[in-house]
């Protein structure tokens, strides 16, 4: 670690930040629509997201969107683990906790789909019944299994 970057930050400090420790950062200097029409993860990323993480990715560090994702996967098959424990505990600060957890990682790399479902767990883990729980985690396991199928298929 080499620096500190405070949350809410903006596109530009986070640029500001590297170009600070890479001093032959460049940005790419294509259309944003040329980089998102033709990049695999176009159809999982929300487009905007994407659009800020191909910005981050220079010419000497191609992946970086894989490296992100491939956190997030290994993070969430963790959490989501831990969210089946606490629903057979019936633990719902547990799931409550873990799904805001989920929600904003899986919202900070663009995959806006689920990162809803896991808001929707947060918001019915209050106080809905546990057959609603397990529907909703029903939903969240497929798209999840779904999105890392389509992540690990576009991996070059």
């Amino acid at each position: 670690m080499d620096d500190v970057l405070l949350k809410p930050f903006s596109k530009q400090d986070l640029i500001l930040i590297i170009e600070k420790h890479s001093p032959k950062h460049r940005l790419k200097k294509e259309q944003p629509e040329k980089l998102m029409s033709k990049h695999i993860l176009s159809e999982i990323i929300e487009p905007q997201m994407l659009e800020s993480l191909l910005e981050i990715e220079n010419d000497n560090q191609q992946g970086f969107v894989f490296e992100l994702l491939d956190i997030f996967l290994n993070h969430a098959e963790l959490k989501l683990a831990e969210v089946k424990l606490a629903l057979k505990e019936k633990d719902r600060k547990k799931i409550r906790d873990i799904a805001h957890n989920l929600k904003g990682s899986s919202g900070n790399v663009g995959l806006t789909k689920i990162s809803r479902l896991f808001a929707d767990l947060q918001d019915c883990s209050t106080n809905a019944d546990w057959t609603e729980i397990e529907q909703q985690l029903g939903d969240i396991n497929f798209l999840y299994n779904q999105t890392k199928q389509n992540i690990l298929k576009s991996k070059p």
